[in-house]
């Protein structure tokens, strides 16, 4: 797929962690992301994160931690 980049965007260049279910794969989120925004992906919640994406059946602790770390959180339906 061929995305415009959005780099006036909020989320240019921004790290982000998925968790929970989509309707949509986390692979096609992903590309999704990288190509429109130039994004890159974590697999555990630290200070490095900008965002976490959160769908249906999240993992708790995740969430919480993003919380404690003031980290904001993008409760999707991808």
């Amino acid at each position: 797929m061929n995305y415009l980049l959005q780099s006036n965007s909020q989320y240019f260049e921004k790290s982000f962690l998925i968790t929970g279910s989509f309707s949509t794969s986390r692979n096609e989120i992903k590309e999704i992301m990288i190509n429109k925004f130039k994004a890159s992906f974590k697999t555990s919640v630290t200070k490095n994160v900008d965002y976490v994406i959160a769908g249906k059946n999240f993992t708790e602790s995740k969430i919480k931690l993003a919380e404690e770390l003031g980290i904001p959180i993008i409760k999707s339906e991808f």
